[in-house]
């Protein structure tokens, strides 16, 4: 009698009574084994992977394990969703939209550019495609780590080679060992700020053509800089950029598409909002 009055075993005696309610007015449907079928498609395509990937076709032990392990994933993979284990999982969500979100990619891609559109595009988006001002220079390395003043040194090597007392022959020489190069041929300035570093790429833009200048400073120490060619940044003509003109559409209008595919399938869904004010924050009908 004391066990009957539990609050915890009335709960699992009701539990237990409606469970079998349940059953007995929609008693489970007899039915055989679901099936699973192997398809001779679906063995090319296991074989041709095995090919791709081993260089050599399998044999007939390695073919039967293949099958053998296709059936051992689709039974965990049908098992897995009756247990519900694929809701509430991001990896999996994040997973599955990607997939559904390929298929408005691949029928992006499928559009080759009208005659013109192009060219349109381009110019709607002129100043994307800006061309970097470029420059090629010489430069003489002083590390600081091995010199007391460094900026000394510096100053007297410059005027040495502003008079002319040092001549062309010797310039690579000059200054000490640095993994970069001595000579930088023709290269936009965003090379040479990778190279060099943005204080000195920002530095260099301010050197006068065929002098010597500095010293520069950058993450390696202090340069001295020779400008032997510059070019003015500008935009670029169609023809120049056409290959990245093309790409950039195609990203555009994969982004149209993929909108237009994600408003037709979100119509079929009505969002009900727990908190007011959301649906007029997200801009939600």
């Amino acid at each position: 009698m004391k066990l009957i009055r539990e609050p915890l075993f009335q709960f699992l005696l009701i539990g237990a009574v409606f469970f079998l309610g349940f059953r007995w007015v929609n008693p489970p449907k007899a039915s055989g084994p679901e099936r699973i079928e192997i398809s001779q498609g679906l063995v090319d395509h296991l074989s041709t992977t095995f090919v791709r990937t081993w260089q050599r076709p399998p044999t007939d032990e390695e073919m039967r394990g293949l099958i053998r392990e296709q059936i051992r994933d689709e039974v965990a993979y049908r098992e897995a969703l009756k247990l519900g284990l694929d809701r509430d999982d991001s990896i999996v969500r994040r997973r599955m939209r990607q997939k559904l979100e390929l298929l408005s990619d691949d029928t992006a891609a499928l559009r080759e550019p009208a005659p013109g559109e192009l060219e349109r595009f381009f110019e709607a988006n002129r100043a994307e495609y800006a061309l970097d001002p470029e420059m090629a220079f010489v430069q003489i390395y002083l590390n600081p780590d091995k010199h007391d003043d460094v900026l000394g040194v510096a100053d007297q090597l410059l005027d040495s080679l502003r008079s002319g007392s040092i001549s062309e022959p010797a310039w690579p020489d000059l200054g000490d060992s640095l993994m970069l190069p001595y000579e930088m041929r023709l290269s936009p300035m965003w090379q040479i700020g990778r190279l060099f570093g943005e204080t000195f790429a920002d530095a260099v833009v301010d050197c006068p053509a065929e002098d010597w200048c500095g010293p520069v400073r950058s993450g390696f120490g202090f340069h001295l800089v020779r400008i032997t060619m510059a070019k003015a940044g500008r935009v670029a003509e169609f023809g120049e950029v056409v290959d990245d003109v093309r790409r950039d559409w195609l990203v555009q209008r994969k982004k149209v598409m993929l909108d237009r595919f994600y408003d037709l399938m979100r119509a079929r869904y009505q969002i009900v909002y727990e908190q007011e004010g959301w649906s007029d924050a997200l801009g939600e009908p």
